[in-house]
C-alpha cells in the first residue's frame, strides 16, 4: 500500500491538468501579464494557478465520482467499511491547498478498493479496458498494443475525453508505460495472475491522480 501511494503521488504530480495559457490569460487584466510574464510550460501547473483555478473534491465527491467511473456501488461492503477508515484522510471542503501526503495515502485506499471490486467483476472490466486481455499472461497481455487498450481505457473512463484541461497524451503515455515497466520488473512473464495484479496497480495509480480529484 505505501508504495502504491508513492505512486499514485508520483501519478498525481506528473499529470497535473495543463493550465491552458489562455486560461492564465483571461483571469485577470493586464497586470497578471508581467506576474506570468516568464513561459510556463503547458503541461506544467504552477502553484499559485492550481490554487487559483482548480478545488480538489471533497469526501463524499470522491467516493461518487470514483462509483461513477467504475461503476462499483459505494454499498459494497468492502467500499463502504474503506470509505468508513479514509474519511478523515480525505478534504472536508473544496480548498486544493489543504491536498496533504495524508489525503493521498487515503485516496489511494479507496481507489485500491474501488479497481479492486472492478477488476474482480468481468462486467465492469470489460467497460473499463475494452481489449485488454485481463486473464492472459503478461508477456501477451503487455504488448505494445495491449498496454495501449489498458492505458487509453483507464485514462478515458475515469478522466473523460476532449477536455481542455486533461493532462497531455504523448507525456500521460510516457509515464504510465514508465509505471508498467517498474511494475512488471522482475516478474513472471508467463503467470496470467500477474496481468490482473498490474492492471490493478495502473488502475489504482490512474483513479487515484489528479485529473479524477480535481474540478
Amino acid at each position: 500500500m505505501k508504495r502504491l501511494a508513492t505512486i499514485g503521488l508520483a501519478l498525481a504530480l506528473a499529470v497535473l491538468p495543463a493550465c491552458k495559457k489562455e486560461r492564465r490569460d483571461n483571469r485577470s487584466g493586464g497586470g497578471a501579464a508581467e506576474e506570468d510574464a516568464k513561459p510556463v510550460p503547458d503541461d506544467e501547473v504552477p502553484l499559485r494557478d492550481l490554487v487559483a483555478n482548480y478545488g480538489v473534491r471533497n469526501f463524499d465527491q470522491i467516493n461518487e465520482v470514483m462509483h461513477i467511473v467504475t461503476g462499483v456501488d459505494p454499498r459494497t461492503k468492502s467500499i463502504s467499511d474503506t470509505f468508513n477508515q479514509v474519511t478523515m484522510q480525505l478534504p472536508n471542503d473544496n480548498d486544493v491547498a489543504t491536498f496533504s501526503g495524508s489525503t493521498q495515502v487515503g485516496v489511494v485506499k479507496l481507489a485500491t478498493g474501488y479497481c479492486e471490486v472492478a477488476f474482480e467483476t468481468p462486467a465492469l472490466s470489460a467497460a473499463i479496458i475494452p481489449g485488454f486481455l485481463l486473464d492472459g499472461k503478461p508477456n501477451a497481455a503487455f504488448a505494445p498494443l495491449g498496454r495501449l487498450a489498458l492505458i487509453e481505457g483507464l485514462t478515458t473512463k475515469f478522466w473523460g475525453k476532449d477536455f481542455a484541461d486533461l493532462p497531455n497524451r504523448m507525456r500521460t503515455g510516457s509515464v504510465l508505460n514508465g509505471l508498467l515497466d517498474e511494475l512488471l520488473a522482475g516478474v513472471n512473464m508467463d503467470e496470467p495472475t500477474v496481468t490482473k495484479k498490474i492492471a490493478k496497480s495502473l488502475c489504482i495509480a490512474v483513479l487515484a491522480s489528479s485529473p479524477t480529484l480535481l474540478f
